[in-house]
């Protein structure tokens, strides 16, 4: 992957940008408390996402992230894992297709998502997926190469492979423990969520 040189005054442009493209959608946006979920519901992970897209998946890397604690001054590094995703459809939101979007996840064995038979999830070019996004303004700490405003995922589960128009969810393994813990039926064995959704009834909730 070949790193993106921004001089100073392009730095503060996509900056500029990013707060603009944020306020000027703030009244419709869902609030924080609203997101980043433990999701039983389609329709409450779809209503609080900021963006949904349909895509495939393109390329990864883990940057090393330097936070300095403002009181301390200690710095310490921390790993974030990109994963970037070629829009075929936007859902919901404002980004248009064919356009490349750089998603942010956690590395690592915490960070790896399965299926609803516990099987790791395998990013492969060409398939088809469906994100359900959150987006915040890019800390300053972090590399403007990944775009001015920060995506991750809307909670759990929030990334589904397109399956014949199916969504099979995956998650954390964490998340699916819990739902087994409390019981909770998968009504598709092979998604790891408590509820079904299609691109067909997606597109009817987004309207």
């Amino acid at each position: 992957m070949h790193s993106l040189v921004l001089t100073s005054r392009s730095q503060k442009a996509l900056w500029l940008l990013a707060m603009l493209s944020l306020v000027f959608v703030s009244c419709t946006m869902p609030t924080a408390k609203q997101q980043d979920k433990d999701w039983t519901s389609a329709s409450d992970m779809t209503t609080t996402s900021d963006r949904i897209i349909r895509a495939t998946f393109v390329d990864s890397i883990t940057v090393s992230i330097d936070h300095t604690d403002n009181e301390t001054g200690v710095v310490s590094t921390t790993g974030v894992l990109f994963r970037q995703f070629e829009v075929l459809e936007t859902l919901k939101g404002t980004i248009d297709a064919e356009e490349k979007l750089w998603v942010a996840f956690e590395p690592g064995e915490n960070g790896e998502f399965v299926d609803g038979t516990g099987t790791p999830l395998q990013y492969w070019a060409g398939r088809e997926y469906v994100l359900f996004l959150k987006g915040r303004l890019r800390p300053l700490e972090y590399p403007t190469d990944y775009g001015p405003v920060l995506w991750s995922g809307n909670g759990r589960p929030s990334l589904s492979e397109v399956r014949s128009g199916q969504l099979v969810f995956f998650t954390t393994r964490q998340y699916l423990d819990s739902l087994t813990a409390n019981d909770a039926v998968l009504p598709e064995p092979d998604s790891a969520a408590p509820f079904t959704l299609t691109l067909a009834e997606l597109a009817g909730l987004v309207k």
